[in-house]
């Protein structure tokens, strides 16, 4: 079975999500209860090391008892060990690229108990991997939250199966 994913974005009118690498808090009450609730019905939520660096999310799930999967693309080993998505007792899976995982890096994220590292692509992790990796740990259903590139990405490669937008009343110029 082909697993679904779905992607969640946020933008102001004149399509800016983190103008000048400056996050800004777009989503009104509405959307962070859709948010969570998308987030409580998937297997597995992915972002990529962009938007851990600017948000720094924990990808938590407020009305489930299991978290699902938490996964990290992150093409050249930028991640924080001490990123919030680390905290808690909930799986977390991250792509490094062949390059980024030269980094000692990877083999401190993997000494945790709750960490798994794979290794996916030369230099760029390579997202077709990532959801063969992902569907042989039975993920059926995938939410993607992320800034910009990871979910353009996916976008044009035609993984995303369902796309959320909330276009918030504001300019950001």
């Amino acid at each position: 079975m082909k697993m679904h994913i779905i992607y969640n974005a946020v933008t102001s009118l004149d399509g800016k999500t983190t103008p000048g690498g400056i996050d800004y808090d777009l989503m009104s009450r509405a959307d962070k209860y859709r948010m969570n609730e998308l987030r409580g019905s998937v297997d597995a939520l992915m972002t990529d090391v962009e938007t851990i660096k600017l948000k720094d999310p924990s990808l938590g799930v407020r009305s489930r008892v299991e978290e699902p999967i938490k996964v990290v693309v992150d093409d050249k080993g930028e991640i924080s060990e001490d990123a919030r998505i680390f905290r808690g007792d909930g799986k977390v899976v991250v792509f490094f690229s062949k390059s980024a995982s030269r980094k000692k890096k990877k083999g401190r994220l993997e000494e945790r108990d709750n960490v798994e590292v794979i290794v996916s692509g030369d230099y760029v992790v390579n997202i077709s991997s990532v959801l063969t990796a992902l569907h042989n740990r039975d993920v059926e259903t995938l939410l993607v939250e992320s800034y910009n590139s990871l979910g353009r990405r996916m976008l044009n490669e035609g993984f995303i199966d369902e796309l959320y937008i909330s276009i918030m009343p504001t300019l950001l110029g």
